[in-house]
């Protein structure tokens, strides 16, 4: 009876110890930016400030509409903000838009920031549906004036091919290559 127990406790430990895998997901941000032709800012410099809004490595999913969870078995491979500093930081500085693009840690003279806020991006999982979500809010300031020049809502919703992590990252992608080209779009109307 004692062997019994003691193997008994020994399995239950080892069962509990065991570690389940986490993948780790970035957004791609090697997309080939199209360059923009006689920018209006083309002697300027922007600034691309820090995301304000969802922080943390965790990748959210929402089941109702109240209701939202983490995946246990997926994370982000850095902070949603400083993947998203590096997303947009790569499509401004790529488009040639401005005459250079410098990172939020910078102490360079700038004549604009673009500051961003994102409220929304996650995994919505309902009975017959799956979407990759995000919501983005951009400002373009002139640093001398401290006024807004412009400022746009990015809202995106991307349909999945299944319910699971990996066709939410893919959608997820999808929208952030969608966004490049909204961004730059955005950017360029005077």
């Amino acid at each position: 009876m004692r062997v019994l127990l003691l193997s008994l406790l020994t399995l239950v430990i080892i069962n509990c110890t065991k570690q389940q895998t986490i993948t780790i997901y970035t957004i791609n941000i090697d997309k080939k930016i199209e360059e923009v032709q006689n920018s209006l800012y083309r002697d300027k410099i922007v600034k691309i400030a820090y995301p304000k809004g969802i922080m943390g490595r965790n990748i959210i999913f929402n089941y109702q509409n109240n209701q939202e969870a983490i995946y246990q078995n997926g994370i982000w491979s850095n902070s949603i903000n400083r993947l998203i500093i590096s997303y947009l930081h790569h499509t401004v500085e790529n488009s040639k838009l401005f005459k250079n693009t410098i990172d939020y840690s910078s102490y360079a003279k700038y004549d604009y920031i673009l500051e961003s806020s994102v409220s929304k991006l996650y995994h919505k999982v309902r009975d017959n549906s799956s979407q990759a979500i995000l919501s983005i809010k951009l400002d373009l300031i002139d640093i001398d004036s401290h006024k807004i020049v412009k400022s746009k809502k990015f809202n995106y919703e991307i349909s999945t091919s299944s319910k699971d992590l990996t066709d939410y990252i893919k959608a997820t992608q999808k929208v952030f290559n969608i966004l490049s080209i909204d961004l730059i779009d955005w950017l360029k109307k005077s």
